[in-house]
């Protein structure tokens, strides 16, 4: 939590960041969820609107409703002290668990979570803002060295093309760190530093990707992993969000290779690099919490597609998720990603790309136990 001296610096630097808000759309709401007394709440916290005036009814609907983030400080949470709403609902509670769990959240599509039964997405709804980002704010003070979260920037946004999502978090990332703030990115979160030999997993993938990618004239191929959030980056209280959607798990990319990356993929590519994955959520996520091969013709037809909605709708790709495991690493889940042109017979891509794979994987197997390259039944999404 931070001291007075330190919000006041922080506030600072938040508004300079808002002021230098650009949106070409004019259609955005942008404001600050910081922590004190225990609550995360937009009371007397920055915020720039930019577009319609009814989109400050949203604003307002965000000042009345705080969430409890430190345990017991709040025993009736849910109540509605003082005109405002304390909540330790995990309904669509996007700046709670970013918050917590130092993840950016993505939010394409408002509407699918209406019937959850949190004011703020039907306030949001109701104002025409269709999608939104969280920014978990990392703070590193002078007199310590440890990086805390001191808060999380929302952007709710009108609908955007499919890259303004991810053009919206790079300029919210650059702009933060000019100020001396910082942001969640993927390639420095724990597993990259604390697991044994995965270096020497990633260099037999590197290789491996470049050489499927050539051969077999794919448009990208990349690499997930579980992410598991270490005891020191925690949070240093207990939250009443601690057993619900906080526990939820992770995937992080690993590493990637694509040939003549064009705009239509790049900002997948990009964004993949920038936000965390839900287990269970998208074709890498499905395959993580089974295990098995998934295979997706027209990746358009899904209503649930995770990151892969950052693609526009006109991509005309068809998408391969599998598990390995590697003997470097014991029983760390690896899941390959490959996306190829839909036209083309995926029968024979996959087939030939198993046996290819086999030869340049050799510490891989799949993570059931059938050796990488053998005939498997593929899941259709």
């Amino acid at each position: 939590m931070c001291a007075d001296d330190d919000r006041e610096v922080i506030n600072k630097k938040i508004n300079y960041i808002f002021d230098n808000i650009n949106d070409n759309n004019d259609g955005l709401l942008i404001q600050f969820w910081a922590l004190k007394d225990g609550l995360l709440s937009t009371f007397n916290q920055p915020f720039k609107k930019l577009g319609e005036s009814n989109m400050l009814d949203y604003r307002h609907c965000s000042i009345r409703h705080r969430y409890c983030i430190i345990i017991n400080n709040y025993a009736n949470a849910g109540d509605v002290r003082n005109g405002s709403i304390i909540s330790c609902s995990t309904r669509s509670a996007y700046a709670a668990t970013a918050f917590l769990n130092r993840l950016p959240e993505i939010v394409v599509d408002l509407s699918v979570h209406r019937r959850q039964g949190n004011p703020l997405v039907d306030s949001a709804l109701k104002c025409g803002l269709t999608c939104s980002l969280f920014l978990p704010v990392l703070y590193r003070r002078l007199s310590r060295k440890e990086t805390s979260c001191i808060g999380v920037i929302e952007c709710c946004m009108k609908k955007q093309p499919s890259n303004g999502l991810v053009l919206v978090f790079d300029a919210l990332r650059i702009a933060l760190e000019r100020v001396g703030l910082s942001t969640f990115h993927a390639h420095q979160c724990p597993p990259y530093r604390a697991i044994s030999s995965l270096k020497r997993a990633t260099g037999e993938i590197e290789v491996a990707l470049e050489l499927v990618c050539e051969s077999h004239y794919l448009n990208l191929a990349q690499v997930w992993i579980p992410y598991k959030e270490s005891e020191k980056s925690r949070a240093p209280f207990s939250s009443s969000f601690d057993d619900c959607q906080t526990k939820q798990k992770f995937a992080v990319k690993l590493i990637g290779h694509c040939i003549n990356l064009d705009d239509v993929l790049k900002d997948y590519y990009d964004g993949c690099d920038n936000f965390p994955l839900k287990i269970g959520h998208g074709l890498v996520g499905k395959t993580l919490q089974t295990h098995e091969p998934v295979f997706c013709r027209n990746i358009d037809e899904q209503s649930e597609n995770g990151l892969l909605v950052l693609l526009p709708s006109y991509n005309n790709c068809s998408c391969l998720t599998i598990c390995l495991r590697s003997t470097y690493t014991g029983d760390l889940d690896y899941v390959f990603e490959f996306l190829w042109p839909r036209k083309r017979n995926y029968h024979m891509v996959y087939k030939s790309l198993l046996v290819t794979l086999k030869r340049y994987l050799p510490s891989f197997t799949f993570s059931f136990g059938t050796q990488s390259g053998d005939e498997l039944h593929v899941l259709t999404a």
